[in-house]
């Protein structure tokens, strides 16, 4: 097993337990060829493992940290070193049978130990290294293991009130890249304490925001004829009028950030909404937000009135509903609160529209690894297949996404997106040939725009054409820029993004990891390309947003592929992690 190949999958390994692996690579040599062979008693082995466990940030040892690793388990002394020894049982390890093994190669010359290290104040999701270790003697390389120490955001809520609020939801978002898009997404929640204190530890370093749901003291939650409720909307760090116009809080490892929030009372009105066409049995939720995007409010449904009821301040809110059973259905409606009880339109729910999808091969290419041109057909013998996946994504992180229905027979005839609904959504499609030369609908490229959805899911169809005249790029990275120079090359542990410019709705960034410098790229539509060095796999790129985009430009090198083209590059730029 490659080291890049290592990389991938302890990475997966380490998002799944929240430990920090350490690979060793436990050379047997031409000995362990031979084990696990009928005619050979197993026979049992010692390996010793030391070394010394740091701080990721100031580089200092770190003591009293649990470093296991398959049956033995020990501490780092007041100097952060740590040694132990492994019994391996040969045959064992040849059958791979030994808990904690990671594999061995087809040779059976090695085997993977996974070594774990925990100590509170550091982060419980570590990434992993690997380190390979030739031979077991007495000069033996140390190894070296750096836990980062977690970063921690806390703060107390005040009112005007005397007593601290108690039990005030505090949410923390963090902002996180997918696909290409930035979104803040809900990570965790803490509640106030008698202080109005709240924390958030154990954080990665990164950018983060935080709010407060909306609150009425315990006392205030029961109405009283005549008597005015007064609660407390949402509040946005620092002091903002909505999540969109807050600060980003950037934490780095091991910091520790105050941020403080103040709650202002306002008066709270009840309101209602009519909602139709509710079947009996489904489930109801209901989403608000005001007119800036902005949620942290709350109403819910009542099945005996058919409404939605509750209480909110002043102002302009949009509201969502959403049936859930064997046919889901949905609608929006806005409510207008101004200084009294307000009663919003009827919401009459629908299920969602079907958008048909129709598919045009132009491919020149006779044959597709093996079959012949037209559409795919079966794979594996596992029933109808299709030319392509394709997803859409809507515009709000929150919303429900569409995606093909199954095909029905066999080609790419009455292809559908079935329940969509009204909104804006972006294009992804994945087709198993060749590339997406267009995807207009109504005449809207789909490439570079949204497709705006009307009520009920009305929409023209989506047309595709697909095309198999792809580009090839192989590319080497170097440590020497300068033409006709010297170019040192870069080990395996790289990662190359390459970023399609001016398609920023429907492109797709593709990946490779570059092994002893070099790198390859296939299957590219033809066009213009950013294409960049990370030294790891998570560069948190936001590629899809075009200003940003434009910082990258000096950092990476530009390429433009013609159709059938096969282009060489050189990076000689490599890009550190950010967040």
């Amino acid at each position: 097993m490659r080291a890049l190949d290592l990389v991938f999958c302890f990475d997966n390994f380490v998002r799944s337990t929240a430990i920090l692996p350490v690979v060793l690579l436990l050379g047997y040599g031409a000995q362990a060829s031979r084990l696990g062979q009928e005619d050979s008693p197993p026979t049992e082995r010692a390996v010793h493992v030391h070394g010394i466990v740091l701080n990721d940030v100031t580089n200092k040892p770190i003591g009293r940290a649990l470093v296991t690793a398959m049956d033995a388990a020990t501490m780092t002394n007041g100097d952060g070193r740590f040694d132990f020894d492994l019994r391996l049982l040969s045959e064992n390890a040849a059958r791979g049978s030994i808990p904690g093994l990671g594999g061995r190669d087809a040779g059976g010359n090695e085997i993977q130990v996974a070594v774990m290290v925990r100590r509170p104040g550091y982060l419980l999701m570590q990434r992993p290294s690997i380190l390979v270790l030739l031979g077991k003697g007495s000069d033996d390389p140390e190894l070296q293991i750096k836990l980062t120490p977690e970063s921690i955001l806390r703060g107390r809520v005040t009112t005007s009130a005397i007593a601290p609020p108690i039990g005030v939801q505090v949410v923390l978002l963090r902002k996180q890249i997918q696909d290409g898009l930035a979104s803040w997404m809900q990570t965790n929640i803490a509640v106030t304490n008698s202080r109005g204190e709240y924390r958030f530890a154990d954080l990665p370093a990164g950018n983060y925001k935080v709010m407060t749901r909306e609150w009425v003291p315990n006392e205030l939650l029961i109405p009283v004829p005549g008597k005015q409720i007064t609660g407390y909307p949402p509040a946005y760090y620092p002091n903002e009028a909505g999540l969109g116009s807050g600060t980003p809080i950037h934490i780095g490892p091991g910091e520790t950030i105050q941020a403080d929030l103040s709650l202002r009372a306002q008066p709270y009105y009840r309101v209602d909404v009519p909602v139709l066409n509710v079947t009996a049995g489904n489930g109801i939720s209901v989403g608000v937000e005001d007119r800036s995007g902005s949620s942290g409010f709350s109403l819910g449904f009542n099945p005996q009135s058919q409404m939605i009821e509750g209480f909110l301040p002043n102002g302009s809110y949009n509201v969502r509903v959403t049936s859930f059973g064997p046919v889901q259905s949905s609608a929006a409606g806005g409510i207008e609160v101004a200084g009294g009880p307000a009663r919003g339109s009827p919401i009459s729910l629908a299920p969602g529209g079907s958008i048909s999808v129709i598919v045009r091969e132009e491919y020149t290419a006779d044959t597709f690894n093996g079959a012949p041109k037209g559409p795919i057909m079966e794979r594996g013998g596992i029933g109808p297949s299709r030319l392509l996946n394709l997803t859409l994504q809507p515009d709000q992180s929150n919303g429900p996404g569409a995606t093909l229905r199954p095909p029905s027979g066999k080609g790419n005839d009455n292809l559908a997106i079935d329940n969509v609904w009204e909104g804006k959504y972006r294009l992804s499609v994945m087709p198993f040939r060749g590339y997406v030369a267009t995807a207009t609908s109504h005449g809207v490229d789909l490439l570079r725009n949204m497709l705006v959805v009307g009520p009920g899911g009305a929409n023209a169809p989506i047309e595709i054409t697909l095309r198999d005249d792809t580009a090839w790029l192989d590319g080497t990275v170097s440590t020497d820029g300068s033409a006709g120079g010297d170019q040192g090359s870069y080990g395996p542990n790289f990662f190359i993004f390459c970023i399609p410019i001016g398609n920023n709705i429907g492109g797709v960034m593709q990946t490779a990891g570059a092994v002893n410098g070099k790198f390859t790229l296939q299957n590219l539509a033809p066009g213009q390309y950013l294409v960049l060095a990370y030294r790891n796999f998570d560069p948190h790129l936001e590629y899809r947003n075009e200003e940003i985009l434009r910082q990258y430009e000096s950092k990476g090198t530009m390429v433009t592929l013609a159709p059938g083209q096969k282009a060489e590059i050189t990076v000689s730029k490599i890009m550190e992690n950010e967040e």
